[in-house]
């Protein structure tokens, strides 16, 4: 299992230093910075949350953009503290971490995105997200700190890397679930679905492949069938 860690504009050297350690812990090893906004060298307050995570900060990778963070990358997944209803936002309809122990079960490189700390991921970048992560708690204070929800999320996907030590199937690569996108799309167009409302079409099937961690074989045979649909 090839998992890695994505930070959005992280602000906080604490928090920073305390998701190193917490990766050290269960066994992480790559972390992506997305425009941080602090001066990566000076780090001492960070280099001393992250005890004996060190290495992890000086082999942080540092980016521009949210696209870049996912370059080569199978499975992007991304964490949310809002979320709503299928019908008001489709974006942000998420699964709890235990149900990450079903669904990472397959080879190729995932990526786990969490997002700034005071306003999480935007719309824009949760519809890159194949699923949205969001840990349940209290409605009188639901947004967990950026490290907490960092510790909860990575047990949860090392429960998965602890019990399994070899992937069963190959995942669908991120060009052939592309394809397969554009072939949906292609088939509500045929069928005349009514357009306003087929970028909400269009991200609920994205939902659904992003749920069930499609296989490479799974996910060309529905190229096949929705190929002789659009055909038709």
């Amino acid at each position: 299992m090839q998992i890695r860690i994505v930070i959005v504009e992280i602000t906080g050297e604490i928090n920073l230093g305390s998701i190193c350690r917490l990766m050290k812990n269960f066994g992480f090893d790559e972390l992506y910075l997305v425009n941080p906004q602090l001066d990566l060298d000076k780090l001492s307050t960070a280099y001393g949350f992250a005890m004996h995570a060190k290495e992890l900060l000086k082999d942080i990778k540092v980016v521009t953009s949210l696209e870049e963070a996912c370059a080569n990358v199978e499975t992007i997944i991304g964490t949310t503290a809002i979320v709503a209803s299928a019908i008001s936002n489709p974006l942000r309809v998420p699964i709890p971490p235990e149900e990450l122990e079903n669904m990472i079960d397959l080879s190729g490189k995932t990526a786990i995105i969490f997002g700034r700390e005071g306003t999480g991921l935007t719309n824009e970048e949760l519809n890159n997200c194949d699923v949205v992560v969001t840990i349940p708690s209290d409605s009188e204070y639901p947004t967990l700190n950026i490290a907490q929800a960092a510790a909860i999320i990575l047990y949860s996907i090392f429960r998965v890397k602890k019990g399994r030590k070899h992937a069963r199937f190959r995942a669908a690569s991120q060009i052939e679930k592309d394809k397969l996108f554009e072939y949906f799309s292609m088939l509500l167009e045929k069928i005349g679905f009514m357009e306003a409302k087929r970028p909400i079409a269009e991200r609920i099937f994205r939902n659904i492949i992003g749920r069930a961690f499609i296989s490479g074989r799974e996910c060309h045979t529905l190229l096949g069938v929705f190929r002789k649909l659009v055909s038709l």
